[in-house]
């Protein structure tokens, strides 16, 4: 399903750049790497927090469809595979 949503993707790396200058500027001077490790996670997060409100995506989740035995097997399913390194 294509929701023609290019332009709201290309902005999202625009603003995953700023938001990464602009934290690793603040955070980078008070706390060396980890203020650097710091602002990518938090750059990430606003850009996934822009590009998910921007879009309006949120239209498209409802809470009530989550289902947690389905989860539960799919995570038993990754812990299995990586114990096992296939």
């Amino acid at each position: 399903l294509s929701l023609e949503k290019t332009v709201f993707y290309s902005l999202t790396g625009v603003v995953t750049t700023v938001l990464l200058a602009l934290l690793a500027i603040l955070l980078l001077p008070s706390y060396g790497l980890p203020g650097y490790l710091w602002s990518i996670i938090l750059a990430n997060f606003g850009a996934a927090a822009f590009c998910f409100l921007s879009t309006r995506s949120y239209r498209y989740f409802s809470l009530k469809n989550i289902d947690l035995q389905y989860i539960k097997n799919l995570l038993g399913y990754q812990v299995a595979t990586s114990a096992f390194g296939r």
